[in-house]
């Protein structure tokens, strides 16, 4: 029993020091941590207990919001048997979303927005085109290749500023 009353006496000593000298301890510490404090050694790092944070402000979009979504980009198509086209009309669907159909012009600079379901597919979509290529022997041969169909430029959304200008003018043209 002389050991536990010697124990708290000891660490009431050490607490006293360690106050004396302005070193800060934990209120739990034992003797051996209290020495090494006094003593100045290093004490050993414990791993820290990091609690799991979770973000609340970014709603989690469902997939059929996802797909709906839309994304403003400028599309360059580069298929050689559509170069005269100004733009074509897009179906796309899937079981989750259902059919989207939509007109996207080719070399729109101001932007067009177009549903993320559709980008998806585009930004996927190759198309094949023929080269010449010189043999060994000194002959010409055709061989095909595939080169993706669009060149698709993802742009920044509008700003507020943008949107009340956009607006002006659609009022103007009478159009929605």
């Amino acid at each position: 029993m002389s050991e536990v009353n010697e124990a708290p006496m000891e660490i009431e000593d050490l607490r006293a020091e360690l106050d004396a000298e302005g070193i800060q301890y934990h209120h739990k510490a034992g003797v051996d941590t209290l020495t090494k404090l006094l003593n100045g050694e290093e004490l050993p790092a414990k791993p820290s207990k990091a609690k799991k944070v979770t973000v609340l402000d970014t709603p989690k979009l469902t997939a059929k919001q996802d797909a709906l979504r839309l994304v403003r980009v400028i599309v360059r198509c580069n298929d050689p048997k559509k170069k005269d086209h100004t733009g074509d009309i897009f179906t796309v669907g899937d079981s989750r979303v259902g059919f989207v159909k939509k007109y996207i012009p080719y070399d729109n600079e101001e932007g067009w927005h177009i549903p993320n379901i559709i980008y998806q597919t585009m930004k996927n979509a190759e198309c094949q085109v023929f080269v010449t290529i010189k043999m060994k022997n000194g002959q010409d041969r055709r061989e095909g290749r595939l080169i993706k169909a669009f060149n698709i430029e993802v742009l920044d959304d509008l700003t507020p500023a943008e949107l009340d200008k956009l607006a002006i003018q659609q009022k103007s043209r009478g159009s929605n």
